[in-house]
């Protein structure tokens, strides 16, 4: 089953290009979320930011087609310190919003237009309509360990669900019926998506690293903080999408205790040279969510 996002992917690969340098931008459009500074923030192919939201603390985010944003947010003074997901429209006008009395980790818009949504400290997976509706769920394997349950999910082709059980340094999959279909050992596994040849490509948050994974579980790709530049003073890695030219896009959460500049997005080839980044000189920032957004 394709997703909206998959589908975006696919467009996106018809007019990017798989290297660009730093100084000119990525060559593509592209959406963040930060929980430190509560912004969602839409950049264009220069890498500027071109719309900012700041009425939730959001952990993921997906430009949709029709230009809204769909976003998870976590518990905050902003949102009467609830958790929840809510539909933004391009010119900011709320059109969906379901409050959760839960950390809501991370959000998948359904190509149905249903959502999936990952209530972390009730341990569960549920797919809601527009009316906030719950129509199926499941409880995950880290069920019972609160905040430290899980972090990013994400749909597969093959209709099942990729889960960042952080905590117990597992990612895992499962059907809708709750089943476990598979696991892989990842230190503080944060987010995960199936390639398009069948493997798995999965973000470790600390110590920072991205590990791609054959279906026989043999990694066959890894990129860690000792294979990038140190002055790019990596801290931690959470969402990596994998662009049809073959690169691969990181969210940097570049919260480090070591001064001076840190990479906040990184895009680095298979030999893992960086193609371009983006560094922030003074305030920290915990960017949890990146995807390229593909044109109209």
């Amino acid at each position: 089953m394709l997703t909206l996002p998959g589908i975006a992917l696919l467009v996106l690969g018809l007019f990017m290009s798989s290297e660009a340098s730093s100084a000119a931008g990525p060559g593509y459009a592209f959406i963040a979320c930060d929980v430190d500074t509560s912004e969602i923030t839409s950049y264009n192919a220069a890498g500027e930011p071109v719309w900012v939201y700041a009425e939730v603390k959001p952990i993921d985010a997906w430009a949709m087609p029709d230009g809204a944003v769909l976003a998870a947010y976590l518990p905050s003074p902003r949102t009467g310190n609830r958790g929840g997901v809510r539909l933004i429209a391009a010119d900011k006008r709320t059109l969906f919003d379901y409050p959760y009395a839960d950390e809501i980790m991370s959000c998948q818009p359904l190509a149905n237009g249903h959502i999936l949504v990952n209530e972390c400290d009730a341990g569960r997976i549920t797919e809601i309509d527009r009316k906030g509706n719950a129509l199926r769920s499941f409880d995950l394997l880290a069920k019972g360990m609160g905040h430290k349950t899980a972090r990013l999910i994400r749909l597969t082709p093959q209709g099942t669900v990729l889960v960042g059980e952080c905590y117990s340094h597992k990612l895992r999959e499962y059907d809708f019926n709750g089943k476990l279909l598979k696991e892989w050992d990842l230190p503080m596994a944060y987010s995960a998506s199936r390639l398009a040849n069948g493997n798995t490509l999965i973000s470790g948050y600390k110590p920072a690293q991205v590990v791609e994974i054959d279906p026989a579980g043999k990694s066959v790709w890894t990129l860690t903080a000792a294979d990038l530049p140190p002055e790019l003073n990596i801290g931690s890695f959470c969402e990596s999408t994998r662009l049809p030219g073959g690169n691969t896009l990181v969210a940097c959460a570049s919260r480090s205790s070591k001064p001076g500049p840190r990479a906040v997005f990184l895009e680095v080839s298979p030999d893992k040279r960086v193609v371009w980044k983006q560094m922030e000189s003074s305030r920290t920032r915990e960017t949890t969510s990146l995807k390229p957004i593909a044109s109209p």
